[in-house]
């Protein structure tokens, strides 16, 4: 019978401390506060419209006796499990905790700080999630862990992180900051950002500056440029790629001295508008069409794969420098590259077009392509100071009926064209 008192005492201590609430119909044991304690949720999910919430976040007197809350021995259950850190917007999170279940803030006009000295842990799928017009802050000195397919998003509030996100487990990644379209302003200076899938998935525009992103699969996905300003002094080392962009938004990573990484281009891209390519590194896994003018900065360095091109529907200027050619090559070694014109195997086309302008490579370098040009284009084309290497069928081929536009080679500056020959 004395055990039996102590157990009822020890229970009742614990459900007073940690309260309870429901979230959808289903009561929860955890802390009071403005969020919801939901089922693992897929990382790619950005579809999901704000939930209706009419609970009213707790005050800090009501959740000042809680020390600890152990793990339910229940697996049906969803269970959060706290150390001294209550969710709210009244109370500042600075102590240590761990989430077992996916964290998702619904109450608007509320500022949810996790202070320096917070230390918090997202088991394997528990995420925080901003559903609401509120406020995040991550203070320097803040760490928060990250288990496997995990994930921060915001999706209609403010973001502010100057703190350190990492994954739980080093073999696992976690699948990192998600910025929906519809966020609020986001602001991510100081950072340190590593372990995920993708660093941070810009949705919309924001800052990023002075951060350290690595060791993740994609440092940055950014396919809205950047607004002038808002990225500078930021460190990109040891990720698989650096950014997951599309190039009309590589301009706004400024130069190879702010930007020193590996840039991915996935997909087919096609541009109506102007392009400036800066001396980065890029891989190409498809057809770039672009419609108006491109140009390419001296030093820039791509990589294509197999049937990945480029195809012009204006002109292009990629002049490098004797120091810093601008050098396109496979993915591969090994393999031969082309095919941004169906059936020609082109690695560089030039569709119909007429003008006063030409198309013009200066200390430049193609190597493996199946064919370096196809020319469709009333205007010609200028090669010097280069030279097309080991190409398989074509340095140059046209198309009789509607090209008017010739190849013009300078004789004081040399191209060296070698045609590949089988071992």
């Amino acid at each position: 019978m004395k055990h039996l008192c102590v157990f009822a005492t020890v229970f009742a201590l614990l459900f007073v401390a940690c309260g309870t609430h429901e979230v959808n119909n289903e009561k929860i044991d955890g802390p009071q506060g403005p969020y919801s304690a939901n089922e693992q949720q897929n990382p790619s999910s950005s579809s999901e419209q704000p939930s209706s919430s009419s609970e009213q976040p707790s005050s800090s007197s009501e959740l000042s006796s809680s020390s600890e809350v152990p793990e339910s021995s229940s697996s049906s259950e969803t269970e959060v499990i706290v150390k001294n850190c209550p969710v709210s917007g009244s109370v500042p999170v600075n102590g240590e905790c761990i989430y077992a279940k996916t964290i998702t803030i619904t109450e608007d006009d509320i500022e949810i700080l996790f202070d320096s000295q917070t230390n918090i842990t997202f088991a394997d799928g528990a995420s925080l999630v901003i559903d609401s017009y509120s406020n995040l802050i991550i203070e320097e000195g803040a760490q928060l862990k990250f288990g496997e397919n995990s994930r921060l998003e915001v999706r209609f509030g403010d973001l502010k992180i100057s703190g350190k996100l990492e994954a739980l487990d080093a073999d696992k990644l976690w699948a990192g900051v998600k910025i929906n379209s519809n966020a609020g302003t986001i602001s991510i200076e100081g950072a340190d950002i590593s372990g995920a899938n993708i660093g941070i998935d810009f949705g919309k525009n924001g800052i990023l500056k002075n951060s350290k992103i690595h060791d993740n699969n994609y440092g940055i996905k950014q396919n809205i440029a950047f607004a002038n300003g808002n990225f500078s002094g930021n460190e990109f080392y040891s990720n698989n790629y650096d950014a997951d962009i599309r190039l009309d938004a590589a301009i706004t990573l400024g130069s190879s001295e702010q930007f020193k990484g590996k840039i991915y281009v996935s997909g087919s891209q096609s541009f109506t508008k102007g392009i400036i390519l800066p001396n980065f590194v890029y891989h190409i896994d498809n057809t770039i069409i672009q419609a108006d003018t491109l140009t390419i900065n001296a030093g820039a360095h791509f990589y294509f794969t197999e049937n990945s091109g480029i195809s012009i529907r204006n002109y292009i200027k990629a002049i490098g420098t004797a120091d810093e050619p601008i050098i396109f090559e496979p993915t591969d070694p090994e393999i031969f590259w082309g095919g941004a014109s169906p059936n020609n195997n082109a690695a560089f086309h030039f569709a119909p077009y007429g003008g006063d302008e030409r198309n013009e490579f200066e200390y430049f370098e193609i190597l493996r392509p199946k064919v370096a040009f196809f020319n469709q284009s009333q205007l010609n084309l200028k090669l010097s100071n280069g030279k097309i290497e080991d190409y398989r069928f074509d340095n140059f081929k046209s198309d009789g009926a509607n090209m008017t536009g010739k190849l013009v080679l300078d004789p004081e500056n040399p191209v060296v064209i070698t045609p590949y020959t089988a071992p």
